[in-house]
């Protein structure tokens, strides 16, 4: 567990209505709540509800509670499961504003570039969460005060998830204090990040008001023509309505363009059509694979514009001593345009041109419009009483999730060029095609429903040493798929179709044993399922069923010398069953089902095995020093024997997994004297060798290796006050040895940077 303490190209223009639109949403929310802030001074202290997590560590070295794996506050040493927390204070001394950035300071965990989409234990995940909701995959970055990474299946508590864990994005609340900070960074590539914050406490502090924004925009890859802009709103308010009932309310409005940054290329050999290796990853004779590192060959694949507003309310209220009830309703709206090219960029050798190989086909240029709406009821009671010696905390919890996907696309093909004189400026004419002239390829809507009833119960006996944990949840989900299609007179057939019912009954139990106050042995067994498509189907026709997961785990958490020393060290084994892929001949050609039409689904399993240990060590006052390291070993371990051309994956990883990870961080801040107010920083992150596809081979039928990497960064400070304002100025050096690596798979990695950033507080 690292838990540092809190120390101080080319896109596409939006049309001109949207613009003014998504403006006047950011400065609504912005003077709506600042016209509610009052400025009387605080005068009452309210009692928390036990939902809510402290908002302050409860020393200088351990934030000590997470609701995060339990859904009511609970001290991280009394849940049976390891929780990683990594709060802003380290995003800000690292410039970690991206997830993939700030989880790799966690151990097990290895990036993805696809949206909401990461590997955890070594199994793809996209359980993504915001404070306990389930996620639109996008957030802003400077509305985060932590994230938490939460490791094992987890299913009994939060649905439909996977077995390796998820993710919780936390955001700003409100302080009881008035208080407002600027910052600003600018960097080399463009690089710019404003952000400002303000919080204002109400009535005496029986309520709270926050609002915040933030743009941030660069070119910070090694790729010709990318660029990346994101910005937002927010703000978050409390109402203690009584002194037993509490109002909160978030909302957040981003919006994020940038392009997907897949690079690498396969190289075939001119004359004998040989598959020669993966350009930037396998080394070719005679190939310049550094004048082609980072080279996107057709443009950006793909060019992203989303744009997400999401709001939540929760109302909670203590009944009395024993019973506390939360009302949590939340609503979003996610809107993704994508514009991109479908195909693999084959190279030969000898012209370097992107002509396809023999037997395939052109690349297809496509326009893609993704709308997702999200609509989210949680109801929780929890009990807490005593019989006998035995203390009992039964939470009862009920579920709703709506989730309406409307997914539309167009395409084109486009011819392939030389690799040297691409032209990027042919991405974009598909877009003045207008919907009801051309048939799309891809159109539907797809409307899914969760419901979801958990029971839970902790029970904790001789005194505090030991809590046992058991709970138990089952989920429905139907789901309503209706295609559609463009004819003559812009009209649109549809035809709606019910997809039988996905239901799963999963389990989750655990055990912490202390034998001394500052240790806890734990153990644990869950369970986790995820419905999939509901398109996939076996070869009679029939639904594949849902993709199962479970998972063992045992380890310790110690907390020693005054709580300086703190770690997490444990083993766990997991398993993910009924994986669907295509089934395929030996020329990759799909399989017909028993209809004769189409292709069906084959299945298959992954395991994953490993240590993990996560430690932070506040040396002395001023310095701390944290270390995450993970070692996975994760393969296919079956599959379906409808699959003969597939059994060699049988021992082999997925593609993007990591042996291993490791990450070490040293910090010192200068607390005295005349260089009172300094503060240097060092960081190592490394992830080990994974291989581009399982499936992607050499001719002698062997995986392509992506190979290790390793980045250092480095940071120096200065904080002082000056007229009543604290003032604080940083210079940081990202990947300082300008390592040349692909992250998550074949995306070219962040160069060396250099960044200053100054920050106002008050």
């Amino acid at each position: 567990m690292i838990t540092p303490p809190t120390l101080g190209s080319r896109t596409r223009t939006m049309p001109p209505h949207r613009s003014r639109r998504y403006l006047f949403t950011h400065v609504l929310l912005a003077t709506a709540t600042i016209g509610f802030a009052q400025t009387t001074p605080r005068d009452e202290t309210i009692e928390l509800e036990p939902f809510t997590v402290k908002g302050e560590p409860s020393s200088k070295f351990l934030a000590s509670e997470v609701a995060t794996g339990s859904r009511y506050a609970t001290a991280i040493k009394d849940i049976p499961f390891p929780v990683t927390l990594l709060d802003k204070a380290l995003m800000d001394d690292f410039l970690a504003f991206d997830f993939n950035d700030i989880a790799s300071f966690a151990s097990s965990f290895s990036p993805s570039e696809g949206t909401g989409r990461f590997f955890l234990r070594g199994i793809a995940s996209r359980s993504t969460y915001k404070n306990g909701v389930r996620d639109t995959g996008l957030h802003g970055n400077a509305f985060v005060d932590r994230v938490e990474i939460i490791r094992g299946a987890n299913a009994a508590i939060y649905g439909q998830t996977e077995p390796s864990g998820l993710r919780n994005v936390v955001t700003l609340r409100p302080r009881d204090r008035r208080e407002a900070q600027f910052r600003a960074t600018v960097g080399t590539d463009d690089y710019s990040r404003f952000s400002f914050g303000a919080s204002e406490p109400l009535a005496g502090g029986k309520g709270a008001v926050r609002v915040d924004a933030f743009r941030e925009d660069g070119r910070q890859r090694a790729i010709r023509f990318w660029n990346s802009r994101q910005m937002g709103a927010y703000s978050a308010g409390r109402w203690n309505v009584t002194p037993a009932t509490r109002l909160e309310y978030s909302l957040e409005s981003t919006r994020s363009r940038q392009p997907s940054t897949l690079t690498q290329a396969v190289i075939v050999d001119a004359a004998t059509r040989t598959n020669l290796g993966v350009l930037g990853v396998q080394d070719v004779p005679g190939f310049p694979r550094d004048r082609y590192y980072g080279h996107t060959f057709l443009g950006s694949p793909s060019f992203n514009n989303v744009e997400v507003l999401v709001g939540d309310l929760t109302l909670s209220h203590r009944f009395n001593s024993a019973v506390t009830a939360r009302v949590v309703v939340n609503s979003g709206t996610r809107r993704q345009g994508v514009l991109g090219v479908q195909g693999t960029p084959f190279l030969y050798n000898t012209t370097r041109t992107t002509a396809p190989v023999a037997g395939g086909t052109s690349f297809l240029q496509f326009y893609e419009v993704l709308t997702e709406r999200q609509a989210v009821a949680q109801a929780d009671v929890l009990g807490q009483f005593t019989l006998g010696a035995t203390r009992h905390k039964l939470l009862l919890t009920a579920d709703y999730l709506k989730v309406k996907n409307a997914d539309m696309a167009l395409a084109a093909t486009i011819p392939a060029e030389n690799v040297d004189a691409a032209d990027y400026s042919r991405i974009g004419p598909i877009l003045t095609i207008p919907p009801y002239l051309t048939d799309s390829f891809r159109n539907s809507i797809s409307d899914r429903t969760l419901r979801g009833v958990l029971v839970s119960e902790r029970a904790i006996l001789l005194g505090d040493r030991l809590h046992l944990l058991l709970g138990g949840r089952r989920d429905t989900i139907r789901e309503v798929v209706t295609p559609r299609r463009f004819v003559a007179n812009n009209q649109v057939n549809q035809a709606q179709q019910v997809r039988p019912d996905a239901r799963a009954t999963t389990l989750q139990s655990g055990a912490v044993f202390k034998p001394v106050p500052a240790v806890s042995l734990f153990g644990n067994y869950s369970e986790s399922f995820n419905p999939g498509s509901s398109a996939d189907l076996d070869y009679h026709g029939r639904p594949i069923g849902n993709q199962e997961g479970r998972g063992i785990e045992a380890g310790l958490k110690a907390s020693a010398l005054g709580e300086r020393l703190n770690f997490t060290a444990g083993w766990f084994r997991l398993e993910k069953s009924n994986l669907p892929f295509t089934a395929t001949n030996a020329a990759g050609v799909a399989l017909p089902p028993a209809s004769g039409v189409g292709s069906y689904r084959v299945t298959g399993s992954q395991r994953s095995q490993g240590v993990e240990l996560d430690l932070s060590f506040a040396l002395s006052p001023g310095w701390l020093a944290t270390v995450a390291y993970g070692r996975n070993d994760v393969q296919w371990v079956e599959i379906s024997p409808l699959a003969p051309r597939n059994q060699n994956l049988i021992g082999r990883a997925p593609e993007g997994v990591p042996d291993s990870n490791f990450a070490g961080m040293l910090r010192h801040e200068v607390r005295g004297g005349p260089l009172k107010g300094l503060n240097v920083r060092a960081a190592v992150r490394y992830q080990g060798q994974t291989i581009l596809s399982p499936t992607v081979t050499d001719a002698q039928g062997r995986p392509f290796p992506i190979s290790s990497y390793t980045l250092w960064d480095f940071a120096a400070g200065y904080g002082w006050k000056a007229f009543g304002l604290k003032h604080r100025i940083d210079a940081n050096v990202r990947n300082a040895f300008d390592e040349k690596y692909y992250r998550g798979g074949p995306f070219a990695g962040i160069p060396r940077q250099l960044y200053f950033s100054y920050e106002l507080r008050y």
